[in-house]
């Protein structure tokens, strides 16, 4: 009831009283240690490490006085005392004793399972059943263990493997190399089966699981037959009255007459099928060698679906022994050392058996009741309390035992126990290593696997010891109450090889298997200090005469940057200014044809687009980037005004994508040579010239096009050749040199391409000529 607890160490035993959450430990002291038990009286049971079992009680004055001693020439592992008050011994070598309190003589032998050898549990249709090594049989009857049975015959294995009650009642046992069935409380041997394995039955037959060859027995004659199919190592029949055997690789059942692995689709039963068992919602669960524990979830003989038990860390079991146990909301199984339970909801508790099994191994479990489970191991039979009831374990506190640390090749150990914990403080070097925090609980379940829960606060101790680090910490502490969280499943926390410099305030808590955190925890506090070179200050005057290197070549850097923009920004518009002579002539030129003969209506329209084109020009001369919708409208105007020059000559079409921003920044005047080359020298000498101006966007490049249908390029170059004119066209050199110059500047990647129509869709006449660049922000506008 946690009003005392017993703790060992060395050959002492010591009393240790708790006051609400506060522990103390008298005077009183035994000679004798090992497992203590104390019982439904208060008194203390200690099962000694030599030999032995001794009984003390607490007089007055809380002094220990023996009461006795029983089995002085036995060591004893565990005792337990059920409901009933009844005693259970565990011994090494011995088997299990059993006896009541009152009894002032007992039998040892009488109650004594011998089991010098493995032991195996059954539980079949209501019946509970232990067997042995021996061929001996015993069965539990009112919490009584008697011997039921024995196989006699000489020169064969005695090894029970299985014990099986058929639909009739009749009992079937089944060794390493040989099955017998049970009549008139004879076991008469079926001969013929080699090697068998697990047995199941229908409403005439039992099936056998051998390693040879499944075989079929009449339940009325013994006679027997095998079955054409693989090597089975279990066999079940389930409530639908489907037949399923496991194999070497995998699963079959008798729907198809055991041809298809059913494996196949499901590869977490492509190994070593060891046993088949039924739940009450007819799910099947299999024990495989390499996987552990599935579930499946099945209909009619078709597999609908499984599900794979995996540990805490995500692995599977692969030593799982045969026996499941079916409870209302978990399942248990069990490996050599331990056993599992799984949770419905997801949950896995394992209760560690290495207390009762120091010098033994599992080998099957049965279900004793909803709160404990018998245990054959390779050496008896015990019965574990499966259910301890842990709330008062969060009560026990937690302790900080020492900090351990590697320095100078030297290990160095500081104990926390002996000091004021509430006051201590440990100040470690700069060459600190391998820092390691010892820590334990106190808890009764001492067999249940407790996990610890570690909360790690970093920040400084002084302001000479801050570092970049622990500043960084220390401010995520104050301002966001960030803080480290870890959880180990042992009792050590080692913070690495070269842990970084500053205070650490780490605290722990116990967490039991329960998911429940003890309320007690264990805080230490210590620091790390840093190297001289490691601390802010110093860094902080290293970084500033980086900053400060930096600063002059970038202001250097600057200077020159700046030189060279303004020089590329005058070669800009100098080309800019080149455009305004070369358009005006060529439009002036044109003057004429409205005089011979006179049309003063055209001239008047020409001469107002004309003056208002070229005043435009002359704006946008001083200019890089101009809003794409101006741009357009002075393009548009252009070509209207050489439309009339040209009458029907020209016609154009201006089609513009709806992806494109009106407020986009454009390139002045880009368009204005291409579009001269191409009312000049791309016009149709055989009929009406079509101009199309396109503008698109893709993948956030403006791409534009204009594509005429005039004589081409490789004609006109051939033409300029047969005229010997090396003239070269102005305009579209002052494209290239605005191009490189804008990619300089304003980094827009733009590409200027000319194509001839006849290299791209032969037999086309025409010149493709584009451009397109890497759209700019709106700041450029």
């Amino acid at each position: 009831n946690g009003t005392a607890l017993v703790s060992y160490t060395n050959d002492t035993t010591v009393l240790i009283k708790r006051d609400g959450h506060q522990f103390s430990s008298g005077n009183h002291v035994l000679d004798k240690t090992g497992t203590v038990y104390i019982d439904q009286k208060k008194r203390f049971w200690v099962c000694s490490r030599q030999k032995g079992l001794f009984c003390y009680r607490l007089d007055a004055q809380e002094h220990f006085v023996l009461e006795r001693v029983l089995l002085p020439d036995i060591r004893i592992n565990t005792i337990f005392q059920d409901r009933e008050g009844v005693f259970w011994l565990s011994t090494k070598g011995n088997g299990v004793y059993v006896f009541r309190d009152d009894f002032a003589v007992y039998d040892k032998n009488f109650y004594n399972v011998n089991n010098y050898n493995s032991v195996v549990l059954n539980e079949t249709r209501g019946g509970k059943w232990f067997s042995n090594a021996q061929g001996e049989i015993y069965r539990l009857n009112n919490g009584n263990i008697v011997l039921a049975n024995a196989i006699k015959q000489e020169g064969v294995s005695k090894n029970i493997r299985q014990i099986y009650t058929d639909q009739q009642g009749q009992n079937w046992v089944v060794t390493d190399d040989a099955v017998y069935v049970e009549k008139n409380k004879v076991l008469r041997h079926i001969p013929e089966i080699r090697s068998p394995k697990m047995l199941t039955d229908s409403k005439d037959v039992v099936y056998c699981a051998a390693g040879g060859a499944p075989f079929v027995i009449n339940k009325w004659n013994f006679k027997i037959h095998k079955i054409i199919a693989p090597r089975f190592a279990s066999i079940y029949m389930d409530t639908e009255g489907v037949l399923w055997a496991g194999s070497l690789d995998g699963l079959y059942n008798m729907q198809d007459t055991f041809k298809n692995n059913l494996s196949n689709p499901f590869p977490e039963l492509n190994s070593r099928v060891i046993s088949i068992q039924e739940d009450a919602n007819g799910h099947l669960w299999v024990v495989t060698s390499n996987f552990g524990v599935v579930q499946i979830i099945k209909k009619n003989g078709q597999i609908l679906a499984t599900r794979l038990i995996k540990d805490k860390d995500g692995s599977t079991f692969n030593d799982v022994l045969p026996n499941i146990i079916f409870q209302k909301d978990k399942i248990l199984f069990a490996t050599s050392k331990a056993i599992y339970q799984a949770f419905n909801d997801g949950r896995l508790l394992k209760i560690n058996m290495k207390t009762e099994l120091s010098t033994s191994e599992i080998t099957s479990i049965m279900e004793a009741d909803e709160h404990s489970v018998w245990i054959g191991t390779s050496r008896g039979v015990l019965l574990k309390n499966i259910s301890a009831n842990l709330t008062s374990d969060a009560e026990y506190p937690v302790f900080v035992s020492e900090i351990s640390y590697r320095n100078d090749d030297r290990m160095v150990v500081k104990d926390i126990l002996s000091s004021d914990s509430s006051s201590a403080f440990i100040q470690l070097p700069a060459s600190a290593s391998l820092i390691e925090i010892e820590f334990s609980n106190l808890s009764n379940n001492f067999s249940q696997d407790v996990t610890y829960e570690c909360r790690i606060v970093k920040g400084f101790a002084n302001l000479w010891e801050l570092t970049f680090s622990n500043l960084r910490d220390w401010l995520a502490y104050k301002f966001f109450d960030q803080q480290e969280i870890i959880d180990i499943d042992r009792s050590s926390l080692s913070l690495g090889v070269d842990p970084a410099p500053g205070l650490y305030q780490i605290t722990t808590y116990a967490l039991y298997p329960n998911q429940q955190k003890s309320v007690n925890s264990a805080t230490v506090v210590f620091s790390v200090q840093p190297n001289w070179y490691e601390t802010l200050w110093v860094q902080l005057c290293f970084i500033g005469l980086i900053v400060f290197g930096v600063y002059l070549f970038n202001q250097s850097r600057i200077s020159l940057q700046k030189n060279k923009n303004e020089i590329l920004n005058l070669s800009f518009q100098t080309l800019q200014s080149q455009i305004n002579p070369h358009f005006v002539g060529n439009s002036v030129n044109a003057f004429n044809q409205f005089f011979y003969p006179p049309d003063p209506a055209k001239a008047s329209i020409y001469i107002n687009l004309f003056n208002s084109i070229l005043r435009r020009t002359f704006e946008l001369s001083n200019r890089t980037f101009s809003p794409f919708d101006e741009e357009l409208n002075y393009i548009r105007n252009y070509m209207t005004m050489m439309k009339i020059r040209l009458g029907d000559k020209l016609r154009f079409d201006i089609v513009v994508d709806d992806k494109i921003a009106l407020n986009m920044p454009f390139p002045v005047l880009i368009l204005q040579p291409i579009l001269e080359n191409a009312t000049i020298h791309g016009i149709n000498p055989d009929g009406q010239t079509h101009i199309e101006i396109a503008f698109s966007k893709e993948h956030e490049r403006i791409v534009c096009t204009v594509k005429d249908n005039g004589i081409g390029l490789n004609a006109a170059l051939q033409r300029r050749k047969q005229r010997s004119l090396n003239k070269k066209s102005v305009g579209l050199d002052i494209i290239k040199d605005k191009a490189r110059i804008l990619n300089a500047l304003y980094k827009m990647e733009m590409v200027f391409t000319l194509q001839d129509m006849t290299d791209i869709h032969p037999p086309k006449n025409g010149t493709l000529a584009t451009i397109s660049f890497k759209q700019v922000s709106n700041e450029k506008n």
